[in-house]
Formats: structure tokens, C-alpha cells, sequence
């Protein structure tokens, strides 16, 4: 006797369920085939005006290494010590390049950056990026002088330098390969011309604000020790200079008495010579120090004019937008039936 097969569950479709389905659908999708064209016309309308008002971009960019120091430090070692100097090169003023876009995203670096003038197309002198972004309207309270310098201690932006300036912050980008240590400056600008300017001038401004932090501590003691070096250089040839005339006009006499004031003079210059010697030696390995410590950027990949747009191609934008307005029309086409039913049970329901 034959067994009787289980009936299929009652939530999988019938045989032939699914094929109707697709049927249903494709009928539907046909009955509303100008509600489809329409959306989508209306979304290629949309793109078009999005993607004639969004400015085109244009990004330049440089690939630097940073080092850490100049000369090779056995070089040095070896130089001072032929000048009888001492000087232990594994000390030194560190400055990790991970805070390098620190130094580039700061306040007063931005700052001067939009007070900065460059070649705009739309302007028959150079003008700086605060001029260009504001169109020329300052406010009373903005700065107007491209010269000015920014108090470290306390920076006060103006509404419109906090606009320029968060502008900025979506045009410059700087970042570390923390593994092989390069850095790579982006700089997009509405004209190629400036986007090279700009990140030409980024670049010149990194280096010298690094090189600054970096020698701040060495350039100090270097200052501190030339003051006093020219001092004891001073005093030394002065009390040589006694000496001499002393020897002059006391060589002729017998006795030794007058000589004592020329000795005590005589001493007074030694112990200034010697005092002269120690600084000159310390002068110079002031001077290694500096040189030490001052980085050298070699520039893999120097900035240059971009001639192609780094911005969302126009017709990207003009298809997404016509691929959202097909969804929408899709979206219409599968809810009218729903939204009919669901206004019949409306009715009903207010009868009731």
C-alpha cells in the first residue's frame, strides 16, 4: 500500500504561487511604468541642479619623510672631538611626527594659513583664502590686516575667521604612515593653481613651525651662551689690552713695585682667557646641538598643479539621483494596492 506524502507546510507557496507572483509584480510594474518614468525624471532634474551647484575641486598633493637629524651623528661626535669638545649626541629634543597634524590643524597655524595671499582666477591681485571666502565683506571685528601677528597666549576668533577656518579643516588633511613614517599632505582647492599654492605654503609653514619646536631648547642655550661668550671675549681683550700697556711702561724700571698692579692684571686676563676658552667650546657644541636637532623634510612627492577634478564626477550625481528616484517610484507602485486596501478598511471602519 502506498504511503501518502505530507502536504507542504501551509506558509510555503503552492505550486505555481511563485511564478504568479512574479507575474503580479511584473504587471504591477508595468500599470505604473509612468509613475516609474516620472520619478526617475524628476530625480535626473534634482542631479542635474545638485551637480551644477556643487563647485568643482581640485586636490594637490605631497609625500615627505621627516628626519630626525641632519648630519650623521658619528660625524659630529668626531668633529667635536678634534675641537677638544665633548658632546653626547643620544639626548635630544624629540618631537614624534604623530604630532605633526597637530601643528597643522592648530589655531594659529590656520591663522596665518587664510591671511596668506594667493592667485585667485576671480581676482586681479593676489588676496588671501579669508578674502576669497568672505568675498571681500569684512566685519568691524575681523581681521583686515594680513600682517598681523597672533598672540599665543590667547586667540579670539570672529564669527567669520571660525567660518574660513572650519572651511580649512575640510580642505587641508595631513597624515602619518605610522609605519614607514611618511606624510602625506592633501590640499583641495575650488582652482588648481591654488590648491598647489596652498599646499606648497602648508608644507613651508609645517617645517619651519617643526623645526622651531624641535630646536626651541638648543636655540635658547645657543642664544644665552653667544650673550656671554661676546661678554668674557670683551672683558678678555680688555684686560690684554692692559697688560700690554703695563709691560710698555714699566720694561725700563728696576724695581717691582709698579709691576704689581700690570701682575694683578695679568691675572685677571688669565682667569678671563680661560673662562673665553670654556665658552668658545661650549659656543660650538651649542652649535652641533642646534644642527642636531633641526629636522630635515626630504619631499618624495613634491606638491604640483592638478589639472583633473578630485570632486564627485557630475554624472555620478545625476545618476544617483536618478536611481533614488526610480526607488521612490518603485516604492509607489508596491504601496498603492496596500494604501487602497488599507482606505477601503478606513471606509468600513467609519461606517461601522
Amino acid at each position: 500500500m502506498a504511503t501518502e506524502q505530507n502536504p507542504l507546510p501551509s506558509y510555503l507557496p503552492k505550486s505555481g504561487d511563485e511564478q504568479n507572483d512574479w507575474v503580479t509584480l511584473t504587471r504591477k510594474l508595468w500599470e505604473g511604468r509612468l509613475t516609474l518614468v516620472l520619478t526617475v525624471f524628476v530625480g535626473v532634474l534634482i542631479g542635474v541642479g545638485v551637480a551644477f551647484l556643487i563647485k568643482p575641486e581640485y586636490t594637490s598633493t605631497a609625500v615627505l619623510v621627516p628626519q630626525t637629524t641632519s648630519p650623521s651623528q658619528s660625524q659630529l661626535s668626531g668633529l667635536a672631538s678634534l675641537a677638544g669638545i665633548n658632546i653626547d649626541l643620544s639626548q635630544g629634543n624629540e618631537l614624534s611626527p604623530m604630532a605633526y597634524p597637530k601643528i597643522a590643524g592648530s589655531i594659529n597655524f590656520k591663522l596665518e594659513l587664510m591671511n596668506t595671499p594667493f592667485d585667485f582666477e576671480d581676482f586681479a591681485e593676489p588676496v588671501s583664502l579669508y578674502t576669497y571666502f568672505t568675498k571681500g565683506k569684512f566685519k568691524k571685528d575681523a581681521v583686515t590686516d594680513e600682517s598681523r601677528q597672533v598672540d599665543t597666549a590667547m586667540v579670539n576668533l570672529t564669527r567669520e575667521q571660525g567660518k574660513v577656518k572650519r572651511w580649512l579643516d575640510k580642505k587641508i588633511f595631513l597624515t602619518v604612515d605610522k609605519k614607514d613614517g611618511f606624510l602625506t599632505l592633501k590640499v583641495s582647492m575650488p582652482e588648481p593653481l591654488v590648491a598647489a599654492q596652498v599646499a606648497n605654503k602648508v608644507q613651508e609653514m609645517l617645517q619651519r613651525d617643526v623645526i622651531r619646536l624641535r630646536t626651541e631648547k638648543a636655540q635658547t642655550d645657543l642664544e644665552f651662551i653667544q650673550a656671554r661668550y661676546n661678554e668674557v671675549k670683551a672683558e678678555a681683550e680688555s684686560y690684554q689690552v692692559g697688560v700690554a700697556a703695563g709691560s710698555d711702561r714699566f720694561k725700563d724700571l728696576v724695581s717691582n713695585l709698579p709691576r704689581v698692579g700690570n701682575t694683578r692684571l695679568q691675572t685677571q686676563y688669565n682667569i678671563a682667557n680661560s673662562v673665553f676658552q670654556e665658552l668658545a667650546k661650549q659656543l660650538e657644541q651649542a652649535k652641533i646641538q642646534v644642527m642636531r636637532d633641526t629636522p630635515v623634510f626630504t619631499v618624495i612627492e613634491p606638491a604640483s598643479v592638478p589639472y583633473e577634478k578630485s570632486s564627485v564626477r557630475r554624472i555620478f550625481i545625476v545618476a544617483l539621483f536618478a536611481l533614488m528616484g526610480g526607488a521612490a517610484g518603485l516604492a509607489i507602485v508596491m504601496l498603492r494596492d496596500h494604501m487602497s486596501t488599507l482606505k477601503e478598511r478606513w471606509k468600513n471602519a467609519a461606517k461601522a
